[in-house]
């Protein structure tokens, strides 16, 4: 139903609501020659056991991975298990009640493939030189000597919900618990500390960030970085870290939903200050940060040192928690007034369009929840999950659009695992 008014010089003019109407069916229209109603996905060929005990069809997860072929899913039940790499394979492999695992390495998941990692606990995973996707989700990185997530020369990376946690002990290391080097990454609701300044034998090492990117793309969706404290030591003040550091020609971007919590290490003494960002060889780079984001810097309004920020609006898009005859919660946030839509379907490689990059296959892709936007900017949904018909291990990406009228925004995506 469409509403006017009509003033004292009985011309017709458009209400607040009325202009809100009208983005929403203006973008529906826009959309409807994209959206293919179709049912996503298909399940594993195979299902691996890797059982410690003896109970399923391997005890070691190496063995698994070696019999496994493209598409197949290996479920990891609990125990402790030896390191294992997966190369030159797509496959999908899920803990079960939070195994235990030394280190993770994976490597050349091939074009167009992809590798799903959920439910473990490591001392580390280690991502290298990957053209086909990754995807990380509800990982626990927990190191007496020094947790770490590490991505170099991938082009698709996406992490959600995984934590690095230093537990006990001390160690003689000089890298971040997150660290990128060229690769395209999207970090969903992660979270990781910086180690702080502190004596090691006769040396001391330096505070460091929670993460570090060296020439990559990084999209962060809500989550919390921290970076390490200084210390005074032997009458020597040692410098705090901030939450993050860029390097090179690093493109950074932190969108509205979550929200992102940065925070800067403590410095040892009042006189010092640390900014929550810190860019250094900066030629070709870019920080955009949403202005939703929690930042907290030491001894000084700057966000960012090296390079000056944009500080402006991002949309942005959270989907967390999938189960079969559950629900998977999604937000969207953005501006009151504004036209949304939920968009889902199965991950793709990014697809540039006018709107932005698509991350799903246009061939199952639904479009769900056309809203306006209400009072605060953030729609909330709790979509269910059938309890038959959508197997366990079944990626769902999300993306939300928004309208205002004149631009279509997509949001980065966010992917979750049925399970």
């Amino acid at each position: 139903m469409w509403y006017a008014t009509r003033d004292r010089s009985q011309s017709w003019r458009r209400t607040p609501c009325m202009a809100r109407r009208q983005r929403a069916c203006r973008m529906t229209a826009l959309l409807l020659p994209m959206v293919a109603l179709c049912a996503a996905g298909a399940s594993a060929q195979k299902t691996w056991i890797v059982d410690g005990t003896g109970g399923g069809d391997f005890k070691i997860p190496q063995q698994a991975v070696d019999a496994a072929k493209d598409g197949d899913a290996i479920v990891i039940r609990a125990g402790v298990y030896a390191s294992f790499t997966v190369s030159k394979k797509s496959l999908c492999i899920r803990g079960e009640n939070r195994p235990q695992v030394f280190i993770v390495w994976i490597d050349k998941v091939p074009t167009g493939g992809r590798l799903t990692l959920k439910g473990i606990e490591a001392n580390g995973v280690d991502i290298k030189t990957c053209p086909g996707a990754v995807h990380c989700e509800d990982l626990r990185l927990a190191s007496p000597i020094w947790p770490f997530l590490s991505v170099e020369d991938c082009a698709q990376v996406s992490v959600t919900d995984t934590t690095c946690v230093k537990i006990t002990g001390s160690s003689y290391t000089l890298t971040p618990p997150i660290q990128l080097k060229r690769s395209t990454v999207q970090l969903t609701q992660c979270s990781a500390t910086g180690r702080n300044a502190e004596p090691y034998q006769m040396l001391v090492i330096p505070a460091q960030c929670a993460l570090r990117a060296e020439s990559s793309t990084v999209r962060i969706t809500g989550g919390t970085y921290k970076g390490g404290d200084g210390k005074t030591i032997s009458s020597t003040n040692h410098a705090s870290a901030a939450a993050i550091e860029t390097v090179g020609a690093t493109d950074l971007l932190i969108d509205d939903a979550g929200p992102t919590q940065l925070t800067a290490g403590v410095p040892p003494a009042a006189s010092m200050t640390q900014t929550a960002i810190v860019a250094t060889s900066t030629t070709g780079a870019s920080i955009r940060i949403d202005t939703a984001t929690q930042v907290t810097s030491q001894g000084t309004t700057q966000w960012v040192s090296g390079l000056v920020p944009q500080i402006l609006r991002i949309t942005g898009c959270l989907a967390q928690g999938a189960m079969p005859g559950g629900q998977v919660q999604t937000a969207r946030h953005g501006l009151f007034g504004n036209a949304s839509l939920l968009l889902l379907g199965a991950p793709r490689v990014a697809l540039p369009t006018p709107w932005g990059e698509c991350w799903i296959q246009l061939t199952t892709l639904l479009a769900v929840d056309p809203v306006v936007l209400p009072p605060g900017g953030v729609r909330t949904l709790a979509l269910p999950v059938p309890a038959t018909g959508i197997p366990q291990g079944l990626p769902l990406t999300f993306q939300g659009l928004e309208f205002d009228g004149k631009t279509v925004l997509l949001s980065p995506p966010t992917t979750v695992i049925v399970h």
